[in-house]
This record gives structure tokens, sequence and C-alpha cells, in this order.
């Protein structure tokens, strides 16, 4: 069965994923400013860039898992996600750099927990992959660099303009290598081998709905822990979620 030709398959899921992102900056504060490059806070910074070194190789894992699950029924996507994963190897290790500029070591690093959401996240690609092979982790990466392209530039230049830029060079060296790989391109490529119909290109989009929703979750709780702490909250106007994620966060290991 031919694909859906990948320019419209990019279109539509980028403008669903643009939909749930303003669903995003609407309920979780200071995600819109932080995303827009128009305001950015330390602690929350050098967290959100901790949680991506945990979240990166984590991630490595699930391509790994997903690849056993599907090398022998699907070897064009396996290929693709081999290629991949080959190409991300190590990317943690250059985040991790910037990290220690901020004064947070490799062994602070490595003990150092994932945020309860970042757990729900990974959970729930290991259950998807087991119910729908490949689908769930391409749509995961092609988010993934989706939003990098989208965001994490302009994430970076304000950081580099608030801290210094010997704060955000392995970081920037990141976003130019991914730039020059092409991933999202790849990534798109790798949705047009699995999407064949308007019904599949639909469970693509509801993937990235619940995907976005796990990353608001993640946002909250990064607030929760740095900005939110030590700002002065109405605790009675929180909603249960926003409070159970503070409560979780500060059981967590966090290099300061």
């Amino acid at each position: 069965m031919k694909s859906l030709e990948p320019r419209f398959i990019y279109a539509e899921c980028e403008r669903h994923a643009l939909e749930q992102m303003e669903k995003l900056f609407d309920s979780v504060l200071f995600t819109r400013e932080f995303h827009l490059g128009q305001a950015t806070d330390r602690e929350y910074y050098k967290r959100h860039l901790l949680e991506a070194v945990i979240r990166i190789g984590l991630n490595n894992d699930v391509d790994t898992y997903c690849l056993h699950k599907i090398v022998s029924s699907n070897a064009s996507v396996a290929k693709k996600l081999l290629d991949y994963l080959k190409e991300e190897y190590g990317h943690d290790s250059m985040i991790a750099k910037d990290l220690e500029k901020f004064g947070i070591t490799e062994t602070e690093i490595l003990e150092t927990k994932p945020l309860f959401s970042t757990k729900l996240l990974i959970s729930f690609m290991y259950y998807e992959i087991d119910k729908e092979g490949a689908m769930p982790t391409v749509v995961w990466n092609w988010f993934v660099e989706w939003y990098s392209h989208r965001y994490n530039m302009t994430i970076t230049q304000k950081a580099e303009q608030e801290f210094g830029l010997n704060k955000v060079r392995n970081s920037l060296a990141h976003l130019r290598i991914d730039e020059e790989m092409t991933h999202e391109d790849d990534m798109t490529s790798a949705l047009s081998l699995l999407i064949h119909d308007e019904s599949e290109l639909e469970k693509s989009k509801s993937y990235l709905t619940s995907y976005i929703q796990l990353i608001g979750m993640y946002f909250q709780e990064l607030y929760n822990l740095t900005v939110g702490a030590t700002t002065d909250v109405d605790l009675s106007r929180m909603s249960y979620f926003e409070t159970c994620l503070g409560n979780d966060s500060k059981q967590q290991v966090v290099a300061r």
C-alpha cells in the first residue's frame, strides 16, 4: 500500500503539534515565555538541561527496545531507527559538558533520578511499543526533532544572553549537529513508511496529543521544583495533579 506523501504527513503533524503546544502554553506557567525566548531562569534552565541528559539516555534505551521488537517484521523502519540511534548516541554527553559549567558534576548527573513525569513518559512508550510496534517510537522521535528545531535554539540563545556563551556552547553545537544531520526529515520519512491512510495519520496525532500532555506535566513539575518553589503560590487554586507533581519532585535528587 502506498504511503501518504511525507510533506502532507509533516504538515498535518506540525499543525496538530502546534495546536497542542498552544494548549500547553495556556495551561502551564512560564512555558510560553521560556519557549519564545522572552524569559529564562537559572534553576529552571539548569534542571531542564539535567532532565534532557537523563531523558536522552532513557530514550536511547526505548529506541533499542523498539528495534528489538520490529527488526524482523519491519526492516525498513528498523534501518531508519538504527541510523537515527547511531547518530544520536553520545549527544547527552555534549549537554552534560554545559551542566559542568553550572556546577553539576558527572556523579551528580548519574545520581539524579528522572522526574515523575519523565517516568510516566518512558513507561507509556514501552507499553505502546508492546501493543503497536514502531509507531509510538517514531512519532516521539519526530516530535523531539520538530520541537528541537522549533524551540531549542531560541531557548538556548536566551540562556546565552542571561548566563553567557560558556554555559551553552555545547548545547549550541548539539543543535547545529542535529540540523546538519536532517533528523527531522529522517523521522518524517520513517513516519511515511508507517502512515498509509487517514486512520493511521489520526493515530499518529493521538500519540502527539499524549506526548505533549506528558511534556506539559513535565514542565509543570519543572516549574514547581524551581521557579514555583521561590514564588508565592495559592495552593487552593492549584489542581490536585499540580500539587502532586510538586510534592513528588521534592523527593528527587536535584543538583544545585
